[in-house]
């Protein structure tokens, strides 16, 4: 067995912040398609491999109140605590009708829908990412974890993926968000199966600096000739008939540039411990940033500058900001409403 903790592997610490950060980031840069399709190429992938890392089996009991309190009470909080900047959003700025709206947003939550089509409206975006970590448990839970059957489990999913997008087949409740999440998970168990630990990873800083590089250019070479397949809409894709093979590629070679990366930091910093451990709040709470910044115009603006290191230094400071507000927040929920964090002694 392994002996680094799964609650406290400081690589995976440090990789779920940059992974967060860099979805901030990406963000931020929505209006600059090609950045935005880079980060988005590896980032979620990034969480899914790490959460499938962390997982471990539990009673059927026990995953219930862990489904429950951890992830579905969470969800609810924050698709509703949303729903007014939606509502403001559609109704008062877009002129939608209000009832037509409200039931659309209703249905959206419930079905967690990725893609506003009636008679779904999303709400709060990233919150499917939290509706797949309820159905990755549901299912992992009753798998018996061995390599055998997560191999079989990840090229059937791959299959599976495949056969849904050439025949353009959305499920409900994001399933297909699901079934394409799943290899990723399933090579995150595969590697704690395997006695892999992250934390042991010490390469040489010229190498992870080279690495960099190299992965930079490939992912952008990757992304111009394949395009970009998101978790979150994989029936939406920029290029036609996309390689789903070559879209895990490329996702393994940008998570591996993070792991590297994230393996040169040594010491626990208290902001990046609670950035790391609270990644359901921060997706939901950066969404809110997110809106008013984008109220103020603030992504159209930084998309603007025309002088790239200004640009770099302004995105990666309003990054922080939403980072660092949203750490104010989770010291406070920690000590008055954990529940909102996912955290319940159950």
């Amino acid at each position: 067995m392994l002996n680094c903790s799964r609650e406290n592997i400081l690589c995976v610490d440090y990789a779920k912040f940059f992974a967060i950060f860099l979805m901030i980031v990406g963000h931020l840069l929505i209006v600059d398609s090609h950045s935005y399709s880079l980060i988005y190429l590896f980032h979620m992938p990034l969480f899914f491999l790490i959460s499938g890392y962390l997982y471990k089996q539990k009673s059927e009991k026990e995953n219930f109140l862990k489904i429950f309190w951890g992830l579905l009470i969470p969800y609810l909080f924050y698709q509703f605590l949303y729903l007014p900047l939606r509502l403001f959003d559609l109704v008062c700025l877009n002129g939608l009708n209000f009832v037509d709206t409200l039931w659309g947003c209703l249905n959206g939550i419930l079905q967690a829908a990725t893609v506003s089509n009636a008679p779904y409206i999303i709400v709060c975006g990233p919150c499917w990412f939290i509706m797949v970590m309820i159905q990755l448990r549901f299912i992992f839970n009753y798998v018996k974890i061995n390599n055998k059957n997560l191999i079989l489990m990840l090229i059937f999913s791959v299959l599976l993926s495949k056969f849904l997008i050439i025949n353009n087949i959305l499920l409900s409740c994001c399933l297909n968000c699901t079934i394409i999440a799943i290899p990723y998970f399933v090579i995150g168990l595969l590697l704690r199966n395997n006695n892999i630990c992250l934390d042991k990873i010490n390469p040489n800083k010229h190498f992870v600096f080279l690495y960099f590089i190299i992965a930079i250019f490939s992912l952008n070479k990757l992304l111009e000739y394949n395009g970009l397949i998101r978790v979150s809409r994989p029936l939406e894709h920029s290029l036609e008939n996309p390689s789903l093979l070559l879209m895990y590629i490329a996702a393994l070679v940008g998570i591996l540039m993070i792991i590297l990366f994230s393996s040169l930091f040594k010491k626990h910093v208290g902001f990046v411990d609670r950035i790391s451990k609270n990644t359901l709040f921060i997706i939901f709470s950066q969404e809110v940033c997110i809106f008013f910044f984008k109220f103020l115009n603030i992504p159209q603006f930084l998309y603007k500058i025309q002088f790239i290191p200004l640009k770099f230094i302004l995105i990666l400071l309003f990054a922080f900001i939403v980072l660092f507000i949203s750490y104010l927040f989770i010291l406070f929920f920690e000590k008055h409403f954990p529940l909102i964090l996912g955290k319940h002694m159950y």
